[in-house]
């Protein structure tokens, strides 16, 4: 079958599968520059997210609602409406709990729960409850 190329302007190329994923341009720029270490982009079939490697090869199997980029070591991933956070593995780290949740920033990812957000660490644990209206991270990706 033939397969896709996508090629990034840091010369890091990425394999898609026609017919098989599909790929936002920008996500997947926006994975190189993000996360080297890491080096996943993100794919969506029949209707669920998952993350493939450069060479094209399936690393997490789309699984997942939603799904952000890996920052820090963790990316967050939505089921059954609630957010949590896997590693580059697609082992789940922190279980779906979060009415929303951002990418980590300083070791630190905002967390809502009903309409409120507060702050939880890479392992789960809550640093500061929810509590704001708002929360902007300490730093920007």
């Amino acid at each position: 079958m033939e397969k896709r190329r996508y090629i990034h302007e840091k010369n890091r190329l990425f394999l898609g599968n026609p017919g098989l994923f599909t790929m936002s341009w920008c996500g997947l720029v926006h994975a190189l520059e993000e996360d080297v270490v890491v080096g996943l982009a993100r794919v969506h079939k029949d209707g669920k997210w998952g993350y493939i490697a450069p060479s094209g090869a399936v690393v997490i199997d789309p699984q997942w609602e939603d799904a952000g980029l890996f920052f820090e070591g963790l990316a967050n991933v939505q089921k059954d409406g609630q957010w949590g956070f896997i590693n580059a593995t697609g082992t789940v780290v922190i279980k779906p709990q979060w009415d929303g949740a951002f990418p980590f920033s300083d070791g630190l990812a905002r967390a809502r729960k009903g309409e409120k957000w507060g702050f939880i660490d890479a392992a789960g644990k809550v640093i500061s409850e929810p509590q704001w209206d708002e929360a902007d991270p300490f730093s920007f990706y």
